[in-house]
């Protein structure tokens, strides 16, 4: 009979390996990082909707006090606030969705 000759390791580098792979976090770090920067470019959009909104009330209010008859309607302001206040309500619910995830995961990885 043929055997494959295996080589062997040593004693030490068995033992590494094994450690590595029972108490290995590779898996849920990388998981931690992708988070972590969902939650950078969710709080990133929101900076960006926020300041959309500011901008928007500002040039709603400005055209209201200033009369304008030419033909610029606030209705169309008010309309987009609420479609970008929409948004901000779904990126807020993202956020909070991405901390308990990223939480859960920390908690995993720890024990």
């Amino acid at each position: 009979m043929n055997h494959m000759k295996q080589e062997k390791q040593p004693k030490g580098h068995r033992r590494t390996e094994l450690l590595e792979r029972l108490l290995g976090i590779d898996d849920e770090t990388k998981q931690l990082i992708t988070l972590k920067d969902i939650q950078d470019e969710i709080g990133i959009i929101l900076h960006v909707l926020e300041d959309q909104c500011g901008v928007l009330e500002l040039a709603a209010d400005e055209l209201k006090s200033m009369k304008l008859k030419s033909g610029y309607d606030v209705n169309v302001f008010a309309s987009c606030l609420q479609k970008i206040r929409n948004n901000i309500h779904d990126f807020e619910k993202l956020a909070g969705q991405s901390k308990d995830t990223y939480d859960a995961v920390s908690l995993a990885s720890c024990g």
